[in-house]
């Protein structure tokens, strides 16, 4: 089966004003993007993951009681674990909510285990989440 840029590349010979008409369609959106991140109207940018992909993995909340001296190495260790979904600062008994995510159970337990050993974590309680109900 012929992949959708070769049958596009095989229009080339015979539609040439469709090509270029198309490539500058193209280059006129990418300028129009940056053109956006440049005068701060875009903040950034991202990529939503298939939810054929994300439906394989396992996700968890992870609550943290941290040490108040040690949280900004909390927050650099845990940027720096790609599983690291989300992060997010709380009120109330614990400081932080981290959303992660594994492709397997053995793999999220792991990752738990990581973040609890980490300098300035007191305390952890670990939620998997077996569903998403809402999601905007």
């Amino acid at each position: 089966m012929q992949s959708d840029v070769t049958s596009f590349a095989s229009l080339a010979p015979a539609y040439p004003e469709l090509i270029l008409a198309v490539g500058a369609v193209v280059l006129l959106l990418i300028s129009l993007f940056w053109k956006g991140v440049r005068s701060g109207v875009i903040a950034g940018y991202g990529v939503r993951l298939s939810p054929d992909y994300e439906r394989g993995l396992v996700r968890a909340h992870v609550l943290l009681t941290v040490t108040p001296k040690l949280a900004d190495k909390v927050v650099r260790s845990l940027k720096a674990l790609p599983a690291v979904r989300t992060l997010h600062s709380v009120s109330g008994s614990f400081d932080m909510i981290v959303i992660v995510e594994s492709p397997s159970i053995g793999d999220l337990d792991a990752l738990i285990d990581r973040i609890g050993a980490m300098e300035g974590v007191e305390r952890t309680l670990s939620s998997i989440i077996l569903s998403t109900r809402i999601d905007r």
